[in-house]
């Protein structure tokens, strides 16, 4: 589920959250929140919660100029591969 909140198309800020369960496993939340700056800038923030004892605060931001976009996200990890918190980076082109 997200929500979309704000007066004008420059500015925004968007609300998600979800819950889940699957078969044996525990039910499982998260969510997360996103502030968009003149539809350039975007800094987010969450929390995740995931199969394997992943859990744990989100954090992240962007970057569009055109038709790129750069993203960068810090999200917990498994203990099992040494990693407490893993980051995340990816480069977007739409067209």
């Amino acid at each position: 589920m997200s929500t979309f909140l704000g007066e004008d198309r420059l500015n925004s800020l968007t609300l998600t959250a979800e819950t889940n369960k699957v078969l044996q496993s525990k039910w499982r939340t998260n969510f997360g929140a996103e502030i968009g700056l003149l539809e350039i800038v975007f800094l987010r923030a969450g929390f995740l919660e995931k199969e394997g004892n992943i859990s744990g605060m989100t954090y992240g931001g962007g970057i569009r100029i055109g038709n790129y976009r750069f993203d960068y996200a810090n999200v917990p990890s498994s203990k099992m591969i040494g990693y407490e918190r893993i980051d995340k980076i990816s480069l977007i082109f739409s067209f």
